[in-house]
């Protein structure tokens, strides 16, 4: 029983690690894609690159080097 407490108390510890930020003063390589969120969203380096935005919201872009004016660039998609 001892050894079975010890395995599951274990195995708790382990599912509750997480990842740490991470700060990457330099060159970052990528070979194949990137994944973030729970939605599918990839940042993709196969044929030439791609940015796939996915989910159940509205996908876009922003940029805003400006905090004066409301955007430097922005693409929205909407529908099909």
């Amino acid at each position: 029983m001892k050894k079975l407490s010890s395995l599951i108390l274990c195995i708790l510890a382990v599912l509750n690690l997480t990842a740490q930020d991470q700060i990457i003063n330099g060159k970052l390589t990528v070979t194949k894609q990137i994944k973030w969120g729970s939605t599918g969203a990839i940042i993709n380096t196969d044929q030439g690159a791609s940015v796939e935005l996915r989910g159940n919201g509205v996908p876009y872009f922003d940029f805003s080097n400006d905090p004066t004016t409301d955007y430097d660039m922005r693409l929205i998609l909407r529908n099909d």
